[in-house]
């Protein structure tokens, strides 16, 4: 099977979010201080600063979740609650879990 390839911004982004990659693709979600975070966008490319208890935040995972599958993003966000509890992810994880079910 064929590498996929990576794009300069894709590379671009890692590279100053820290590195964070899962199983070969960029994390969607990039922690960062003070309770924010950085969310890659799969519908336009762009990288968000949101602050993660936000209304903003909670509307860009539920459009994300359309394309890239609740299913995964709360997987992602409970396992950045267990390296940074402090940030809210499990109240968010919690919340696009009731989302998608309903």
């Amino acid at each position: 099977m064929a590498e996929k390839k990576v794009s300069k911004n894709q590379r671009s982004t890692a590279s100053t979010a820290g590195g964070y990659t899962e199983l070969g693709e960029m994390s969607r979600i990039v922690p960062l201080g003070a309770g924010h975070c950085y969310l890659r966008s799969p519908l336009d490319g762009r990288t968000h600063r949101v602050k993660v208890n936000s209304e903003t935040f909670d509307t860009l995972l539920g459009s994300f979740a359309e394309k890239v599958g609740a299913a995964r993003l709360v997987a992602e966000l409970k396992t950045l609650h267990e390296s940074h509890p402090v940030h809210g992810f499990d109240v968010a994880a919690k919340k696009l879990a009731e989302v998608a079910a309903s």
